[in-house]
């Protein structure tokens, strides 16, 4: 106990470390309390009488550059020891609900603070095979905002008396199973980090300036296999990204909030199941076809490998039934075809099949997954929110805005293309 005190070098007066959080109260009363025999006398060593209650009183006034507006609310965690936290999960979870319960009481009292502004979904996230850590959230009456404390300065209050609990009350109670090393932890949150919203924004300008010139750039260059690389590739830039995120939204992400990890696993799987019967089905049409069918399917039998591996890429985003639609033009028997124009039948077939993927990976993948991703982003309990769900809110939306414009683009050309004729 050493490190919190220090005496001058004449032996007259002492100096006390006093943390942030002491006096934490606007226009209150403290009295300063000194037990017997804390001091002797250093002459004949003889215990000094201490300071008892209404001697030594200290009152607190409000800061003078205190902000009128401030934060009402803030969402943190505590972590509790090694050993609390494996009595914790050895308890019922009526009990563990009980002890959470015990803890907000406990944490009220000692800060204090008003019971009603501690808040948690008597919920858990186990961070390690020993310890846990505890959502609370702090939301704080708007009210008499002058002589009240903000959820920031409750906040930092809460933190300093848990990192320095061995001084204050936090040692005795449940308070004392917290973890001194952890204290209390606001959410980090990435929209507040301004590197990350600079590179997604340039991103999204970069991704759609690329959109509204790609007409351009094939009316300029009047290649038709470079108009499909160029798709290809920007279809690439979104979609994989956009299919990964959401296997680690659903692993890592979704269980953070409850009732959540079932409708994105459904919102992940559901799209794959479609995905893959619309190709498989296209497949079969077009070899059934009267009068493509016997070239198609010898065409499907010579580079087999290129399309299973498609059919498969296929039920991750329908996407790829647009590159698997333009392999043709790279091989010289379908491309022969194109030539007189039975090529067109194939890439109908194909046209219905696309418009199809893309009416359910709007409805069914990107809408849905926005949702989830602006009901997650709101969840009040959320500990953290980092830069995976928020990608995979981007490329969602990115993915609809992608699909429209296609449909538009070829639909004005199309148009063009007819009055020209």
């Amino acid at each position: 106990m050493h490190e919190y005190f220090s005496i001058s070098p004449d032996e007259f007066a002492i100096s006390i470390f006093v943390i942030n959080s002491t006096f934490n109260e606007y226009d209150e009363q403290y009295f300063v309390n000194m037990d017997n025999n804390f001091v002797k006398n250093k002459v004949n060593n003889e215990p000094i009488k201490g300071i008892h209650d209404d001697i030594w009183i200290l009152k607190t006034d409000l800061p003078n550059n205190r902000k009128l507006y401030s934060d009402n609310a803030i969402m943190g965690s505590v972590r509790l020891t090694q050993s609390a936290s494996k009595s914790f999960l050895a308890l019922s979870k009526h009990n563990q609900s009980t002890y959470i319960n015990n803890l907000l009481n406990e944490l009220a009292e000692k800060v204090p603070i008003n019971i009603s502004y501690l808040r948690s979904d008597n919920g858990f996230n186990k961070i390690t095979c020993y310890q846990i850590v505890i959502p609370i959230r702090i939301d704080v009456d708007s009210t008499n905002y002058k002589t009240k404390r903000t959820a920031s300065e409750y906040s930092s209050d809460l933190h300093y008396m848990i990192t320095y609990k061995n001084i204050t009350t936090f040692t005795l109670g449940i308070t004392n199973d917290l973890d001194q090393d952890y204290g209390f932890k606001p959410m980090w949150n990435v929209w507040n980090d301004h590197k990350v919203q600079i590179i997604l924004i340039s991103g999204i300008i970069i991704f759609i300036t690329f959109c509204l010139l790609y007409p351009i750039l094939i009316h300029k260059l009047k290649s038709k296999k470079i108009e499909v690389l160029c798709s290809t590739i920007l279809k690439f830039a979104l979609i994989v990204p956009n299919f990964i995120l959401s296997i680690l939204f659903v692993v890592q992400y979704s269980n953070n909030v409850p009732d959540l990890y079932w409708l994105s696993v459904l919102v992940l799987n559901v799209p794959l199941f479609i995905n893959f019967f619309i190709a498989t089905y296209t497949i079969y049409v077009g070899i059934k076809n009267p009068f493509i069918g016997k070239d198609f399917k010898e065409w499907i039998i010579k580079y087999r490998g290129l399309v299973i591996i498609l059919i498969v890429l296929v039920a991750t985003d329908y996407e790829y039934l647009t590159i698997l639609k333009e392999i043709p033009i790279f091989t010289k028997k379908l491309y022969y075809y194109e030539q007189i124009n039975i090529f067109n039948i194939l890439d109908n077939i194909f046209d219905i099949a696309i418009l199809w993927g893309a009416f359910f990976d709007i409805f069914f993948r990107n809408i849905p997954q926005i949702i989830i991703q602006v009901y997650y982003y709101n969840y009040e309990f959320l500990l953290e929110y980092d830069i995976v769900p928020l990608l995979l809110f981007v490329t969602s939306s990115l993915k609809i805005f992608m699909i429209i414009f296609n449909y538009i683009y070829k639909k004005v050309t199309l148009i063009i293309v007819r009055r020209l004729v």
